[in-house]
């Protein structure tokens, strides 16, 4: 029998600066433990293994934001479409252009963003 740990959260963000390389490093706290007990693991390697925590933790901090502001639906949705999440990106600009005369009716950003997420889903 095998006992896997699960993360529950990332609690900090830092990097490592070299002269040619930048390394990523993500706090984690894992379920079961105290926040004491968080450990530093390379950021690409939890992206990896734990893709979906990463989500919850954008997800979380956009949900807390105001509607109204149009930066931050549009880094969202974009930085969806950069991780390879087109479904969600689609999806969140539906969910924010129920009304079309609404917020991103002129955005020349947004919607080159949205294409793209289309064309994504498309060569999929």
């Amino acid at each position: 029998m095998t006992y896997e740990e699960h993360p529950l959260k990332i609690l900090d963000l830092k990097q490592h600066v070299l002269r040619t390389r930048v390394f990523s490093f993500v706090k984690v706290q894992w379920r079961n433990h105290p926040i004491e007990e968080a450990t530093w693991e390379q950021e690409e390697e939890m992206k990896e293994k734990y893709h979906q925590l990463f989500e919850t933790q954008a997800q979380n901090l956009f949900n807390d934001m105001p509607r109204e502001n149009v930066i931050a639906c549009n880094s969202i949705i974009h930085g969806y479409v950069q991780n390879r999440c087109a479904r969600e990106a689609v999806k969140l600009f539906k969910e924010l252009n129920s009304d079309p005369f609404e917020r991103f009716h002129d955005g020349m950003f947004i919607l080159a963003t949205i294409i793209g997420a289309c064309a994504d889903l498309a060569t999929r």
